[in-house]
């Protein structure tokens, strides 16, 4: 299920959606705390509206491997009991929501991976990525997770850039860990970025 966290009026009128973290016996603290933070409270959101972003999410995706995941493996991800996910959306009106972007992340014991992040392209140096940062730090705070790790292509220059300002450190590379097409493959950064609990 994933439920609203965020009322607040953002630039374009945007919500913020996040999922609950399945694999986690006492998330009452968690929903408590964004809960005291946010109006209004929570609510759950409906399933055809998560079916909805999964399937602009899909679009929004990084290339993995040289492809994206399907549309059906990615919301096998987001489904996940170890996966937790955060949605922002511009909606038009009370059956229109357009996703601006998402993070996914998957969490192993103290640490929290980002799958994947994606930004519509037109919407992009308007501080959503920044905010999905934020709300994955927001998370593993909550969770007791000490660090987030992220993979990203030595090329990407511009992502790089973003995730060094948010504070991610290199820690490590993975030659020839993107296969794009044939030959051509490119190096991966291992992105850490160190997160305070308590």
């Amino acid at each position: 299920m994933i439920t609203l966290i965020s009322g607040r009026r953002k630039k374009r009128s945007q919500v913020v959606y996040c999922s609950i973290f399945r694999n986690e016996q006492n998330n009452e603290g968690y929903q408590n705390r964004i809960s005291n933070r946010f109006k209004p409270k929570i609510k759950p959101l409906p399933r055809l509206l998560e079916t909805y972003f999964i399937r602009q999410a899909f679009k929004l995706q990084i290339y993995r491997h040289g492809m994206r995941w399907s549309d059906k493996d990615l919301r096998h991800q987001m489904h996940s009991e170890y996966s937790w996910a955060c949605f922002v959306a511009s909606p038009a009106n009370n059956f229109v929501h357009q996703l601006q972007g998402f993070l996914l992340l998957r969490v192993i014991e103290d640490e929290a991976e980002i799958l994947s992040l994606g930004v519509k392209t037109r919407v992009r140096r308007n501080g959503i990525g920044k905010y999905l940062i934020e709300q994955a730090k927001l998370f593993s705070t909550s969770h007791q997770i000490k660090s987030i790790l992220l993979e990203v292509a030595e090329t990407n220059r511009n992502a790089i850039g973003f995730y060094k300002k948010q504070g991610f450190l290199k820690i490590g590379m993975r030659n020839n860990y993107y296969v794009f097409s044939g030959k051509n493959k490119k190096n991966a950064l291992i992105m850490r970025l160190p997160v305070k609990t308590g």
